[in-house]
């Protein structure tokens, strides 16, 4: 079968999920399982399919999406990758970090008693 991938914002629990996602795993399903052309291609032409449902929020009582976009690749063909920094300051931007700025080495974490710079436990004596 095919590669399938559903994108949201939405719950956790796939038995709370939005009737727009389960309708489309059930036309998924019934495409492959059943036989029911959901147009979502043969086994021969190895098809992916990506769907991403966007920002999810209720309407009438019902979580809905604001608009789907739909993809043959996962990264999706119109991914535009940004490098974003942490700052000292709890910022967070795509600016890097100015060299006076950056940490030496990463802060060693707080030791507890009887453990090595590292974390691990001394043999007691």
């Amino acid at each position: 079968m095919p590669k399938r991938l559903v994108l949201t914002n939405g719950v956790h629990g796939t038995q709370m999920d939005p009737p727009e996602i389960w309708k489309d795993r059930l036309a998924w399903m019934d495409h492959w399982l059943r036989g029911v052309d959901g147009g979502f291609g043969t086994l021969s032409q190895k098809r992916t399919s990506v769907v991403t449902l966007l920002e999810m929020h209720r309407q009438g009582g019902v979580l809905a999406s604001n608009g789907r976009k739909v993809s043959r690749t996962f990264p999706l063909e119109d991914t535009r990758w940004t490098s974003w920094y942490l700052h000292g300051d709890g910022s967070l931007s795509t600016t890097p970090p100015r060299r006076k700025n950056r940490p030496a080495t990463s802060p060693a974490p707080a030791a507890s008693p009887g453990a090595t710079s590292w974390g691990r436990r001394r043999a007691r004596p």
